[in-house]
């Protein structure tokens, strides 16, 4: 009789070892998926934000940004370069040059700061009136009129088209480039 009830205790502890034997290997199983997956799937999130002055969410994920956001921030940077008097050109071109990428803040700076110096001699003045911005990617292209102004006085009105083009990385939106597209 203590043999049967032996051997059956033998048996069932027989049995629920290997019972938590197979579910151990399952849960292994399922924790390697799992890690797998983690590992290869993309962890960046989609941030969507509402700065001031934009009509709409724009987002971000990774190094791409919405191209609504694109467009407002093209606007703005046409802006501050292309409408401008001899008072308030310095803050503009400051304003556009604090989203130039380091590596191109020198250059750029330079370029500017001479027509700063130009500006101010020569009461020079600048409106500019977009009529068509087309955003492609991370790069912005805007047409429009560009009225030249020497003291009080409008001297020049002709269509223009320039070129931008941005970057975002570590969460900065910067300038990579700037240029006047030539007909």
């Amino acid at each position: 009789m203590d043999r049967k009830i032996y051997n059956s205790l033998v048996e069932n502890a027989s049995f629920n070892i290997k019972l938590w034997q197979r579910i151990a290997g399952v849960l292994l199983v399922s924790n390697l998926l799992l890690v797998i997956y983690l590992v290869s799937s993309d962890h960046t999130e989609k941030t969507v934000l509402v700065p001031l002055g934009l009509k709409e969410a724009v987002w971000v994920k990774g190094k791409e940004v919405s191209p609504l956001y694109v467009e407002q921030m093209a606007q703005y940077f046409f802006q501050l370069l292309l409408t401008y008097n001899k008072q308030n050109v310095l803050s503009q071109y400051n304003g556009f040059l604090h989203y130039v990428r380091p590596e191109k803040y020198g250059a750029l700076k330079a370029l500017l700061m001479s027509d700063v110096d130009r500006i101010a001699r020569n009461d020079l003045g600048s409106a500019f009136y977009s009529m068509k911005l087309k955003v492609n990617g991370m790069k912005a292209e805007v047409e429009g009129e560009q009225v030249g102004i020497v003291g009080d006085k409008v001297v020049s009105r002709k269509m223009s088209k320039y070129q931008m083009e941005f970057s975002y990385r570590d969460g900065h939106f910067s300038i990579e480039a700037y240029a006047e597209v030539k007909p």
